[in-house]
């Protein structure tokens, strides 16, 4: 990448950039094995750029770059000199992956590390994406949900062509112990089969043909 465009990196402090204390109060169903500031993140909180908070300011940019490749191509990795920092023995990086599932597994594990001596911070900074780059996150998040909800929609439709055909097919008057159980009820439940006998007949004991074989 040109130095151009790595000297046009300009960020600008957010609310979502500073870090957070850990959640205490959360439900212990919803707390999970290890303390979380934010639980859940939404599509439009997550971003293939992020911001390492916290480095030691001792020259460690070759470090980092190492670091952040272990999870993805980086695109651009570069410390952020004009950005304010809560400790002035720490620097800021400024890394930018090119997908955005690298950017949430850096994330994930690089959040709370340790890295020469310091607890590492990293937040995501959507302010900086283009509207390509935010246009590409929508439709893979889109395209995400529909192939998780297809399948579902596809086994009901089937199921429901079955259901139909066999009841088309299947004679409700007979019933046979080795016939397949996934039919309709008029299947399971034959009718004709079963007499129903009154309740004062058979206490009395009263014959209801004239038959003697009954």
């Amino acid at each position: 990448m040109s130095d151009k465009s790595a000297e046009a990196t300009n960020v600008t402090p957010c609310k979502h950039h500073a870090k957070h204390e850990f959640c205490t109060t959360r439900a212990k169903y919803r707390q999970g094995r290890e303390l979380k500031a934010v639980k859940v993140y939404t599509i439009n909180d997550e971003s293939q750029h992020l911001l390492v908070h916290d480095v030691p300011s001792i020259g460690l940019t070759n470090e980092i770059k190492r670091l952040t490749a272990k999870f993805g191509v980086t695109e651009e990795v570069k410390m952020l000199s004009d950005y304010p920092c809560t400790n002035e023995f720490t620097n800021v990086y400024y890394v930018k992956y090119r997908h955005l599932r690298e950017a949430r597994q850096a994330k994930k594990r690089l959040d709370n590390r340790s890295f020469f001596g310091n607890l590492l911070h990293v937040c995501y900074a959507p302010e900086m994406e283009t509207p390509v780059e935010c246009r590409r996150k929508l439709n893979e998040r889109f395209s995400f949900v529909q192939k998780c909800f297809k399948p579902r929609r596809d086994c009901k439709s089937q199921f429901r062509k079955t259901i139909d055909a066999e009841s088309k097919t299947s004679d409700v008057n007979t019933f046979s112990p080795n016939a397949n159980v996934s039919g309709t009820w008029s299947n399971l439940l034959p009718l004709s089969s079963y007499a129903t006998v009154p309740a004062t007949a058979a206490k009395t004991g009263t014959k209801l043909c004239s038959d003697e074989s009954c």
